[in-house]
């Protein structure tokens, strides 16, 4: 009987939760502020929440803390678990909705909510919601464009993605959701990957996408040695979608002008190999032709710390910056536009062809005979311009980079993220080569 008058004691604060509410909304003139009533609102709740929480065992997330009073009554506090999207909103259109500087169609563009992004609730105004994401901190949308609450969440869970940062120093992954299983590689502390799938002690990881296949490459990581969060999409603010769009212009600006570049050199070695003698033929072709032929070259390949020319280094530091203008450029299974998409291997060929080096086409027969030559995959051996690959434990490559100095690569990772920059032991590597003579 007295679990009973609880309840009924509850639900009688819950109807005078409700009263308030609609009061409040009166008062307010439909304008709700998401820091003041809704947060009082959200105590109030909790309270309500407690305490059947309290009695009713099937209800109880089980978190205790303080104890409170409710109708003279002590009871027992249980707090509910918060949602990590609270006072957050979707939206849910086909593409992008506009937010604006006011609530009405005929403010300001100030930025624009892509489909899957979130924002901030900061008031509703009527039909109209007050917001804030990204660099946009205040702006305007219709409600109809968003999501609240349970739809909110449930879109969320679709189109967020959830990432597992590594909390150790060196982390193995493994073929499966045990200790006893192969380790697959090794990733280092700080890095970040894309969870598919969470086991009771276990996180399923995307390490990438196979070169061959186009399928996502996974492993599993204990969550002991992880960090779990959530990564949402924001809005594009109207400068840094100005912004985005100069450096896609740069992009396609730095391709057109290599490839001019490269028909300036290949005409000029064509006509100094025509001027010459025959005896002579060919002394004068070009350095990027010197090393065209990538085939039939790994039985000359080599461990050791192969020299190179000063012409040579500088060379593979403009080929390794010439790559990193492309980064944020979609990746593209099977694809080798440096601007439309590219894969992994398709990135790399790509970047080489427009310097006059024709590579394999796939990461598998890039790491077997591109270049003149194979080197160590460490920071002492490697330079900018050199390919380093990486794969299972059984040595079957996946994936390929390119190395640009100071411990980093530049690589089309994965159709989330694109052509990134990563640490150069993001994943083990299994070997290197050298492209430039």
């Amino acid at each position: 009987m007295k679990c009973s008058g609880v309840l009924k004691t509850a639900a009688c604060f819950a109807a005078a939760i409700l009263f308030w509410i609609q009061a409040s909304e009166a008062q307010a003139k439909d304008v709700v502020d998401m820091n003041t009533g809704i947060a009082g609102m959200s105590e109030m709740m909790d309270e309500y929440y407690e305490a059947r929480f309290t009695y009713d065992p099937d209800l109880s997330p089980s978190q205790v803390n303080t104890d409170m009073s409710i109708g003279g009554t002590r009871l027992k506090a249980v707090s509910r678990i918060p949602s990590p999207y609270e006072n957050l909103a979707i939206a849910n259109v086909q593409d992008y909705v506009n937010i604006r500087s006011g609530p009405s169609t005929d403010s300001e563009k100030v930025g624009k909510l892509y489909r899957g992004c979130v924002a901030d609730v900061l008031a509703i105004e009527g039909d109209w919601v007050k917001i804030s994401s990204g660099k946009v901190e205040e702006g305007y949308i219709s409600k109809e464009y968003l999501l609240f609450g349970s739809e909110a969440e449930e879109l969320m869970e679709e189109v967020c993605t959830k990432y597992a940062e590594v909390i150790c120093t060196t982390l193995n992954v493994r073929e499966g959701q045990s200790t006893d299983t192969k380790i697959v590689t090794q990733i280092p502390l700080g890095e970040k990957y894309i969870i598919r799938e969470e086991f009771d002690g276990w996180a399923k990881i995307v390490l990438g996408i196979g070169d061959e296949t186009g399928s996502e490459i996974y492993g599993y990581v204990s969550k002991d040695y992880i960090e779990i969060s959530y990564d949402f999409d924001y809005a594009i603010s109207k400068q840094e979608e100005e912004e985005q769009l100069a450096r896609e212009e740069a992009a396609r600006k730095a391709e057109q002008e290599r490839l001019a570049e490269l028909a300036r050199q290949q005409a000029a070695a064509q006509q100094a190999a025509n001027s010459s003698s025959s005896g002579t033929s060919g002394s004068s072709s070009s350095k990027n032709n010197s090393s065209s032929s990538s085939s039939g070259n790994s039985s000359s390949s080599t461990v050791s710390k192969p020299s190179t020319s000063a012409t040579g280094l500088a060379l593979g530091k403009e080929i390794a910056e010439y790559a990193v203008k492309f980064v944020g450029n979609p990746y593209q299974w099977g694809g080798t536009s440096l601007t439309n998409g590219a894969d992994c291997s398709g990135f790399v060929y790509a970047v080489y062809k427009q310097f006059g080096y024709t590579l394999p086409r796939v990461s598998r027969d890039q790491s077997k005979s591109a270049g003149v030559c194979e080197v160590k995959p460490t920071t002492e051996y490697l330079q900018p311009g050199d390919l380093i690959f990486y794969g299972n434990s059984s040595g079957r490559v996946d994936h390929v980079a390119m190395y640009i100095g100071n411990g980093k690569v530049v690589h089309a990772s994965n159709y989330k993220e694109g052509i990134k920059i990563s640490a150069y032991n993001y994943r083990t590597p299994i070997n290197a080569r050298r492209i430039v003579e």
